[in-house]
């Protein structure tokens, strides 16, 4: 691991946003600014260059600011370069950006603050506004925001927009990371690997702005969605089927 942060290496940071970059890059400057410009700054931004070659763009990200850390993959890892910052990550709160999407300035205080308010919370997102490529508002969408809500939810969608997302060390780490088979749905599913450690919630503010990027990874693979997620069904149903089974059992 490459790291270029000029500050203090023994101080750590109570969060740390990830943030993993590959081909697309247009739209890096506005996601990595509006990580600096937070009105929280108790945190580290972990930028993971994933095997892109192009060392000169990330050497002059990390010279914006001290908080910025890097992560220098020599080949891309997809899926894993995101254990890999997390890794490398010192915060006890984890928060991920992909580099297509803005974080309001108030996203991670906010963010930061529900899981202060609840210790059993581990896993926080909240709404977003939607905009397209040329930062232009194209609408507004609201998620589910109750730990039941949400837990009915992922059996049939994602109930997170992976930007609005922060979450545990611990509850990662119990989890069992991000899954690398997965390509597109890893978040889906260390989400549900998490509902069983944790509380879930979604906070009603629009606290990113969410691209709609006709050159990202969700468009890129929109076929056969609801497949991909199918062995979340499967198994919920067989858990319901085993409980059931255990509670005849026992009558």
């Amino acid at each position: 691991m490459a790291d270029r942060n000029g500050g203090n290496a023994d101080r750590v940071p109570r969060a740390s946003a990830v943030m993993t970059v590959y081909k697309d890059q247009r739209f890096l400057d506005a996601a990595v600014n509006s990580i600096l410009t937070q009105e929280f700054d108790d945190l580290e931004l972990i930028i993971v260059d994933d095997g892109t070659g192009q060392d000169a763009v990330f050497q002059e990200l990390a010279r914006r600011d001290r908080r910025i850390r890097l992560v220098i993959n020599p080949n891309n890892l997809g899926t894993a370069a995101a254990n890999r910052g997390i890794e490398a990550a010192r915060g006890e709160l984890i928060l991920r950006l992909d580099t297509d999407d803005i974080a309001e300035p108030a996203h991670v205080g906010r963010l930061v603050a529900a899981l202060d308010e609840d210790t059993e919370l581990g896993l926080v997102g909240h709404a977003v506004t939607l905009i397209d490529e040329t930062d232009r508002v194209v609408g507004v969408q609201h998620m589910p925001e109750t730990d039941l809500k949400i837990r009915r939810t992922i059996l049939f969608h994602d109930p997170f927009y992976h930007s609005t997302i922060a979450y545990r060390r611990s509850c990662f780490e119990a989890a069992g990371h991000y899954g690398i088979d997965e390509l597109v749905s890893q978040d889906h599913y260390l989400w549900f690997d998490m509902l069983p450690l944790c509380r879930a919630r979604n906070l009603t503010e629009q606290l990113t702005r969410y691209r709609l990027n006709t050159l990202g990874l969700t468009a890129t693979n929109a076929t056969n969605a609801r497949n991909r997620t199918h062995p979340i069904r499967q198994a919920s149903w067989e858990g319901a089927v085993s409980a059931a089974k255990s509670e005849n059992y026992g009558s």
